[in-house]
């Protein structure tokens, strides 16, 4: 594609792709660590933290978003830039302990994290197929109950000794069915609506019910 635009076209694509990531990625609270050409590093917990499960769940609902909003944009490439085929994107996550800090010269710095961590979620990224998302296995076990994934593979990767468990997000599903977790004073609650029938919400309903009538009838 770089051969084909004149640099100035190829400039504004880049930015305005760069530009709607990023709000997606502000929108989750992201750290918005670097652009590398096309490519977007992001990390959650730091500077601020919501729990290691929740920074997961809000790490991969960011990544759905942005898979939704490139299809979204698939007329838009064509009609504005003349590109023949719409762009996609692959994803990488990972969940683990990296260190976060200035790094660099005297006479420049950047605020950015490092660590094996950070390496695998890069291999995976790389692993992935166009328009998928491959999460490590850490970060799987976090938010099993809250999204859908694929069957495990296996690979090698550049870097580490041994061959690397990873998953494919089922982003059909994810996108169409949704897992609804509720928790507040007193009620902690997770609804999986590709899974609940009618009788059962039915029954859902009838157990709520008892129980306000229980804790607050005069």
């Amino acid at each position: 594609m770089s051969d084909e635009l004149e640099s100035e076209e190829l400039t504004s694509l880049l930015n305005f792709y760069l530009n709607e990531m990023s709000k997606i990625a502000l929108k989750f609270g992201g750290t918005i660590d670097k652009y590398m050409g096309d490519g977007i590093m992001i990390f959650f917990g730091d500077p601020e933290s919501f729990g290691i499960e929740e920074d997961a769940k809000k790490c991969l609902k960011m990544a759905l978003e942005m898979q939704s909003r490139m299809n979204k944009l698939k007329d838009y490439w064509g009609k504005t830039f003349g590109l023949k085929e719409s762009l996609s994107i692959r994803v990488g996550i990972n969940t683990g302990i990296c260190t976060v800090g200035n790094f660099g010269s005297e006479d420049r710095l950047d605020y950015t994290a490092m660590g094996s961590a950070v390496n695998l979620a890069s291999r995976l990224e790389m692993l992935a197929k166009p328009d998928c998302i491959n999460v490590s296995e850490e970060t799987k076990l976090l938010v099993a109950q809250s999204f859908k994934f694929k069957d495990d593979k296996e690979a090698p990767v550049k870097g580490f000794l041994r061959t690397i468990k990873f998953f494919e997000m089922d982003k059909d599903k994810n996108l169409n069915n949704q897992i609804v977790n509720l928790d507040g004073d007193g009620f902690k609650l997770s609804i999986d609506e590709d899974k609940l029938t009618k009788n059962a919400f039915k029954n859902l309903k009838e157990s709520l019910n008892a129980v306000g009538r229980r804790k607050f009838s005069e």
